[in-house]
């Protein structure tokens, strides 16, 4: 591991641009993927690439992102009308807070919670797909209210970000809208409702 900085764990980044990278690892790109700087790796083979469409295909159990925990620094779930925060503090043993803003960025709530932060937010440093949902869902998804998930770290410069719509308030989950597929993220309930209640969650 590099002095003073945790690594993203990829050795090689496979882009549209760039398919031939000899690590099973990707990276989507381009408008309307679902995802910002977002670091991509196979768990057990490459994302196909559709050569005539450019588009990446994802299957049931790939890794689309893993991360180092110690480089997190910040965990945001934005929706429409407010941000909620999570924020690693700087010593572990201390509580971590979560801070919810409304749609102008402004202060709206406040809270500590005594749980350590890696284990509230573990499951988003190694994201997987839990499976491709139906094809008729996609069109109920892109019409219903879509949120952000952002990792900040001390890797990128940018926070790696992506386009999810939430799913069933009973067992809350999170599915990924990239470019015309919709795939489920492999997320606890228990989790997807702490990113979406903050400091109301119970």
């Amino acid at each position: 591991m590099m002095k003073d900085a945790a690594l993203v764990a990829a050795v090689c980044i496979f882009t549209l641009a760039n398919p031939a990278c000899g690590r099973r690892a990707t990276r989507l790109a381009g408008p309307g993927d679902g995802s910002k700087n977002a670091a991509i790796l196979g768990s057990s083979a490459a994302p196909a690439r559709d050569a005539r469409t450019h588009k990446i295909q994802l299957t049931d159990g790939d890794e689309i992102f893993a991360i180092d925990p110690a480089a997190v620094r910040e965990v945001d779930y934005e929706t429409p009308t407010r941000t909620v925060v999570a924020i690693r503090p700087a010593d572990r043993g201390t509580r971590f807070a979560m801070v919810e803003k409304n749609d102008s960025g402004t202060e709206t709530a406040r809270c500590s919670w005594s749980e350590p932060f890696d284990r509230a937010f573990g499951e988003l440093y190694s994201l997987h797909i839990r499976s491709e949902m139906a094809t008729g869902d996609l069109a109920r998804l892109r019409t219903g209210d879509t949120s952000k998930l952002r990792i900040l770290s001390v890797v990128e410069g940018e926070p790696s970000e992506w386009q999810v719509v939430p799913i069933d308030n009973v067992h809350p989950r999170l599915a990924l809208l990239v470019n015309d597929t919709a795939y489920e993220l492999a997320l606890s309930p228990s989790l997807v409702k702490r990113l979406a209640s903050g400091c109301g969650t119970k």
